[in-house]
Protein backbone atom coordinates (compact mmCIF):
# COMPACT_ATOMS: atom_id res chain seq x y z
CA UNK A 1 0.00 0.00 0.00
CA UNK A 2 1.00 3.54 -1.38
CA UNK A 3 1.55 5.69 2.30
CA UNK A 4 0.97 9.30 0.99
CA UNK A 5 4.25 11.71 1.60
CA UNK A 6 2.63 15.19 3.53
CA UNK A 7 5.81 16.79 4.47
CA UNK A 8 4.92 19.85 6.04
CA UNK A 9 1.66 20.23 3.87
CA UNK A 10 -1.34 21.62 6.15
CA UNK A 11 -4.17 19.12 5.96
CA UNK A 12 -6.75 21.79 7.10
CA UNK A 13 -8.05 24.36 5.13
CA UNK A 14 -6.27 27.63 5.44
CA UNK A 15 -9.49 30.19 6.43
CA UNK A 16 -9.58 33.15 7.87
CA UNK A 17 -12.13 31.58 11.22
CA UNK A 18 -9.28 28.94 11.46
CA UNK A 19 -6.77 32.21 12.69
CA UNK A 20 -9.01 33.14 15.69
CA UNK A 21 -9.67 29.51 16.53
CA UNK A 22 -6.11 28.95 16.64
CA UNK A 23 -5.60 31.97 18.85
CA UNK A 24 -8.85 31.41 21.33
CA UNK A 25 -7.27 27.89 21.73
CA UNK A 26 -3.44 28.22 22.06
CA UNK A 27 -3.37 31.94 23.30
CA UNK A 28 -7.03 32.37 24.91
CA UNK A 29 -6.48 34.63 27.86
CA UNK A 30 -4.34 36.94 25.78
CA UNK A 31 -5.86 40.17 25.86
CA UNK A 32 -7.26 42.30 23.13
CA UNK A 33 -7.40 46.33 24.12
CA UNK A 34 -9.03 49.23 22.41
CA UNK A 35 -10.35 52.26 23.01
CA UNK A 36 -14.52 51.85 22.82
CA UNK A 37 -16.37 54.92 20.52
CA UNK A 38 -18.69 55.29 23.66
CA UNK A 39 -14.70 56.48 25.18
CA UNK A 40 -13.65 53.87 27.41
CA UNK A 41 -11.39 51.17 27.41
CA UNK A 42 -12.54 47.75 26.37
CA UNK A 43 -10.22 44.60 27.25
CA UNK A 44 -10.81 41.12 26.82
CA UNK A 45 -9.58 38.08 25.55
CA UNK A 46 -9.28 36.15 21.73
CA UNK A 47 -11.42 33.20 23.63
CA UNK A 48 -14.04 36.15 24.01
CA UNK A 49 -13.54 37.67 20.49
CA UNK A 50 -14.13 34.16 19.22
CA UNK A 51 -17.82 33.65 20.92
CA UNK A 52 -18.55 37.06 19.92
CA UNK A 53 -18.10 36.38 16.25
CA UNK A 54 -19.69 33.22 16.26
CA UNK A 55 -22.91 34.99 17.68
CA UNK A 56 -22.41 37.52 14.81
CA UNK A 57 -22.03 35.06 12.32
CA UNK A 58 -25.02 33.27 14.11
CA UNK A 59 -26.99 36.15 13.51
CA UNK A 60 -26.13 37.41 10.46
CA UNK A 61 -27.40 33.79 9.08
CA UNK A 62 -30.35 34.16 10.74
CA UNK A 63 -30.91 37.59 8.98
CA UNK A 64 -30.60 35.78 5.81
CA UNK A 65 -26.91 36.26 4.90
CA UNK A 66 -25.14 33.53 2.96
CA UNK A 67 -21.98 32.59 1.73
CA UNK A 68 -20.70 35.24 -0.90
CA UNK A 69 -23.02 37.82 0.38
CA UNK A 70 -20.83 41.48 0.96
CA UNK A 71 -21.29 42.79 4.63
CA UNK A 72 -19.77 46.11 4.58
CA UNK A 73 -18.21 48.03 7.27
CA UNK A 74 -17.72 51.95 8.43
CA UNK A 75 -15.74 51.67 11.36
CA UNK A 76 -12.53 52.64 13.07
CA UNK A 77 -10.28 49.91 14.55
CA UNK A 78 -12.09 48.89 17.87
CA UNK A 79 -13.26 45.24 18.98
CA UNK A 80 -16.61 45.08 17.44
CA UNK A 81 -15.02 45.61 13.86
CA UNK A 82 -12.58 42.99 14.82
CA UNK A 83 -15.70 40.56 15.22
CA UNK A 84 -17.19 41.60 12.08
CA UNK A 85 -14.26 40.41 10.37
CA UNK A 86 -14.05 36.73 11.74
CA UNK A 87 -17.56 36.90 12.24
CA UNK A 88 -18.62 37.57 8.04
CA UNK A 89 -15.50 35.45 7.09
CA UNK A 90 -16.25 32.72 9.00
CA UNK A 91 -19.56 31.15 7.31
CA UNK A 92 -17.99 31.91 3.93
CA UNK A 93 -19.62 36.07 3.55
CA UNK A 94 -16.96 38.76 2.64
CA UNK A 95 -16.46 41.14 4.81
CA UNK A 96 -15.89 44.95 3.36
CA UNK A 97 -14.37 48.03 4.45
CA UNK A 98 -14.99 51.23 3.22
CA UNK A 99 -12.42 54.19 3.80
CA UNK A 100 -14.87 56.75 5.78
CA UNK A 101 -12.73 59.35 4.53
CA UNK A 102 -14.33 59.36 1.47
CA UNK A 103 -16.66 61.79 -0.30
CA UNK A 104 -20.22 60.39 0.58
CA UNK A 105 -20.86 59.81 -2.81
CA UNK A 106 -18.07 57.99 -3.42
CA UNK A 107 -19.07 55.89 -0.84
CA UNK A 108 -22.90 55.51 -2.34
CA UNK A 109 -20.95 54.25 -5.30
CA UNK A 110 -18.98 51.57 -4.14
CA UNK A 111 -21.93 50.47 -1.24
CA UNK A 112 -24.73 49.68 -4.56
CA UNK A 113 -21.91 48.46 -6.68
CA UNK A 114 -20.43 45.95 -4.26
CA UNK A 115 -24.56 45.11 -3.58
CA UNK A 116 -23.92 45.26 0.22
CA UNK A 117 -26.39 43.37 2.02
CA UNK A 118 -25.80 44.58 5.48
CA UNK A 119 -23.82 47.83 6.72
CA UNK A 120 -22.24 48.02 9.88
CA UNK A 121 -21.04 50.91 11.36
CA UNK A 122 -19.41 53.06 14.51
CA UNK A 123 -21.81 55.77 15.63
CA UNK A 124 -19.61 58.41 15.34
CA UNK A 125 -21.11 57.87 11.58
CA UNK A 126 -24.60 58.28 12.07
CA UNK A 127 -24.93 61.78 10.49
CA UNK A 128 -23.28 59.52 7.23
CA UNK A 129 -25.13 57.11 7.41
CA UNK A 130 -28.75 59.24 7.20
CA UNK A 131 -27.38 60.99 3.75
CA UNK A 132 -26.12 57.13 2.94
CA UNK A 133 -29.27 55.18 3.34
CA UNK A 134 -31.62 56.84 0.97
CA UNK A 135 -29.46 56.35 -1.87
CA UNK A 136 -28.48 52.43 -1.28
CA UNK A 137 -31.86 50.88 -1.50
CA UNK A 138 -30.31 47.17 -1.49
CA UNK A 139 -28.91 47.48 1.83
CA UNK A 140 -31.14 45.56 3.69
CA UNK A 141 -30.57 47.06 7.25
CA UNK A 142 -27.86 49.30 8.93
CA UNK A 143 -26.41 47.98 12.19
CA UNK A 144 -24.74 49.90 14.56
CA UNK A 145 -21.83 49.01 16.33
CA UNK A 146 -22.93 50.10 20.17
CA UNK A 147 -25.59 48.92 22.60
CA UNK A 148 -28.51 50.35 23.51
CA UNK A 149 -27.73 52.63 25.77
CA UNK A 150 -25.62 54.79 23.15
CA UNK A 151 -28.03 54.37 20.40
CA UNK A 152 -27.90 57.69 18.43
CA UNK A 153 -31.04 59.85 17.28
CA UNK A 154 -31.23 58.83 13.46
CA UNK A 155 -33.79 59.64 10.49
CA UNK A 156 -32.91 55.90 9.17
CA UNK A 157 -34.07 52.52 10.93
CA UNK A 158 -31.19 50.95 12.59
CA UNK A 159 -30.49 47.73 14.35
CA UNK A 160 -28.34 47.12 17.91
CA UNK A 161 -24.76 45.47 17.47
CA UNK A 162 -24.91 44.30 20.92
CA UNK A 163 -28.62 43.35 21.31
CA UNK A 164 -28.36 41.53 17.89
CA UNK A 165 -25.76 39.36 19.16
CA UNK A 166 -27.40 38.58 22.76
CA UNK A 167 -29.83 36.36 20.29
CA UNK A 168 -27.29 33.83 19.79
CA UNK A 169 -25.32 32.42 22.01
CA UNK A 170 -22.25 31.16 19.78
CA UNK A 171 -23.21 27.61 19.67
CA UNK A 172 -25.04 24.88 17.52
CA UNK A 173 -28.02 23.59 19.55
CA UNK A 174 -27.31 20.10 19.28
CA UNK A 175 -28.69 18.67 22.15
CA UNK A 176 -25.27 17.57 23.94
CA UNK A 177 -24.56 18.27 27.45
CA UNK A 178 -20.32 19.55 27.89
CA UNK A 179 -18.17 21.25 29.88
CA UNK A 180 -15.39 22.93 28.52
CA UNK A 181 -11.88 22.59 30.54
CA UNK A 182 -9.43 25.74 31.06
CA UNK A 183 -7.76 24.87 27.87
CA UNK A 184 -10.79 25.80 25.57
CA UNK A 185 -11.58 21.81 24.47
CA UNK A 186 -14.61 20.43 25.02
CA UNK A 187 -15.69 17.13 26.76
CA UNK A 188 -19.36 15.60 25.71
CA UNK A 189 -20.94 14.44 28.75
CA UNK A 190 -24.28 13.32 28.16
CA UNK A 191 -27.36 13.75 25.92
CA UNK A 192 -29.96 16.88 28.01
CA UNK A 193 -32.86 14.68 27.07
CA UNK A 194 -30.68 11.58 28.41
CA UNK A 195 -29.75 13.04 32.10
CA UNK A 196 -31.18 11.27 35.07
CA UNK A 197 -32.73 14.20 37.61
CA UNK A 198 -32.69 12.55 40.78
CA UNK A 199 -34.47 15.30 43.47
CA UNK A 200 -32.53 18.04 42.38
CA UNK A 201 -29.38 17.17 41.03
CA UNK A 202 -28.48 15.47 37.81
CA UNK A 203 -26.93 11.84 37.07
CA UNK A 204 -25.09 11.20 33.73
CA UNK A 205 -26.24 8.45 31.74
CA UNK A 206 -23.18 7.94 29.79
CA UNK A 207 -20.77 7.97 33.17
CA UNK A 208 -22.91 5.17 34.61
CA UNK A 209 -22.74 3.27 31.32
CA UNK A 210 -19.04 3.39 30.99
CA UNK A 211 -18.68 2.17 34.23
CA UNK A 212 -20.97 -0.83 33.70
CA UNK A 213 -18.90 -1.48 29.98
CA UNK A 214 -15.53 -1.35 32.02
CA UNK A 215 -16.89 -5.71 33.46
CA UNK A 216 -15.36 -8.13 31.20
CA UNK A 217 -18.69 -9.55 30.95
CA UNK A 218 -20.62 -6.62 29.84
CA UNK A 219 -20.92 -6.48 26.09
CA UNK A 220 -23.32 -3.51 25.91
CA UNK A 221 -25.15 -1.19 28.43
CA UNK A 222 -27.70 1.37 28.53
CA UNK A 223 -28.60 3.63 31.60
CA UNK A 224 -32.43 5.21 31.96
CA UNK A 225 -34.59 6.99 34.12
CA UNK A 226 -37.19 5.30 35.52
CA UNK A 227 -39.93 7.04 37.95
CA UNK A 228 -39.62 7.29 41.29
CA UNK A 229 -42.11 8.24 43.72
CA UNK A 230 -39.72 10.20 45.90
CA UNK A 231 -36.91 10.87 43.62
CA UNK A 232 -38.91 11.80 40.45
CA UNK A 233 -36.31 9.54 38.46
CA UNK A 234 -33.63 7.15 39.36
CA UNK A 235 -31.06 4.99 37.12
CA UNK A 236 -32.17 1.92 35.73
CA UNK A 237 -28.87 -0.25 33.88
CA UNK A 238 -30.26 -2.54 31.24
CA UNK A 239 -27.02 -4.55 30.57
CA UNK A 240 -26.30 -7.10 27.43
CA UNK A 241 -23.70 -9.93 28.65
CA UNK A 242 -20.77 -11.56 26.29
CA UNK A 243 -21.87 -14.92 25.40
CA UNK A 244 -20.88 -17.35 27.55
CA UNK A 245 -20.04 -14.84 30.49
CA UNK A 246 -21.85 -14.40 33.95
CA UNK A 247 -21.75 -11.46 36.20
CA UNK A 248 -24.62 -10.84 38.74
CA UNK A 249 -26.89 -7.61 39.83
CA UNK A 250 -24.86 -7.34 43.15
CA UNK A 251 -21.82 -7.58 41.24
CA UNK A 252 -22.00 -4.84 39.05
CA UNK A 253 -23.51 -2.24 41.68
CA UNK A 254 -20.92 -2.97 43.47
CA UNK A 255 -18.25 -2.03 40.65
CA UNK A 256 -19.84 1.34 41.36
CA UNK A 257 -18.58 2.06 44.55
CA UNK A 258 -15.86 4.53 44.61
CA UNK A 259 -16.13 5.07 41.13
CA UNK A 260 -19.39 7.36 41.04
CA UNK A 261 -20.90 9.15 43.96
CA UNK A 262 -23.22 6.95 45.95
CA UNK A 263 -26.70 8.41 44.74
CA UNK A 264 -25.43 8.22 41.37
CA UNK A 265 -25.32 3.78 41.86
CA UNK A 266 -28.33 2.48 39.76
CA UNK A 267 -31.59 1.19 41.82
CA UNK A 268 -32.15 -1.59 39.73
CA UNK A 269 -29.98 -3.71 36.97
CA UNK A 270 -32.27 -5.85 34.39
CA UNK A 271 -30.30 -8.37 32.14
CA UNK A 272 -31.28 -8.59 28.51
CA UNK A 273 -30.34 -10.31 25.20
CA UNK A 274 -30.36 -7.23 23.27
CA UNK A 275 -30.89 -2.85 22.70
CA UNK A 276 -32.81 -1.33 20.68
CA UNK A 277 -30.33 0.77 18.51
CA UNK A 278 -31.43 3.77 15.61
CA UNK A 279 -30.39 3.68 11.80
CA UNK A 280 -27.08 5.27 12.76
CA UNK A 281 -25.99 2.89 15.11
CA UNK A 282 -26.70 4.84 18.99
CA UNK A 283 -28.96 3.12 22.11
CA UNK A 284 -32.67 4.09 21.27
CA UNK A 285 -33.43 5.64 24.48
CA UNK A 286 -36.47 6.72 23.20
CA UNK A 287 -38.09 3.11 22.98
CA UNK A 288 -36.04 1.76 26.37
CA UNK A 289 -38.18 4.76 27.90
CA UNK A 290 -41.04 3.53 26.48
CA UNK A 291 -40.14 -0.56 27.02
CA UNK A 292 -39.52 -0.18 31.34
CA UNK A 293 -42.20 2.99 31.64
CA UNK A 294 -43.88 0.65 33.82
CA UNK A 295 -40.40 -0.85 35.63
CA UNK A 296 -41.12 -0.60 39.20
CA UNK A 297 -37.54 -0.32 41.20
CA UNK A 298 -36.68 -2.50 44.32
CA UNK A 299 -36.96 0.01 46.32
CA UNK A 300 -40.61 1.16 45.43
CA UNK A 301 -41.70 -2.53 45.56
CA UNK A 302 -40.34 -2.91 49.05
CA UNK A 303 -42.20 0.67 49.93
Amino acid sequence: MTIPLYGQMMDVPLTVSSLLAHASRHFGTTEIVSRRIEGDMHRYTYRDCEKRAKQLAQALVALGVEAGDRVGTLAWNGYRHLETYYGTTGFGAVCHPINPRLFPDQIVYIVNHADDRYVLFDITFAPLIDTLAPQCPNVRGWIALTHEAHMPRMTTAVSNYEALIAQHDGWLPTGDVAMIDHDGFMHITDRSKDLIKSGSEWISSIDIENVAVAHPAVAEAACIACAHSSWTERPLLLVVKHPNSNVSREELLRLYEGKVAKWWIPDDVVFVDELPHTATGKLNKLKLREQYRDHILPSQREG
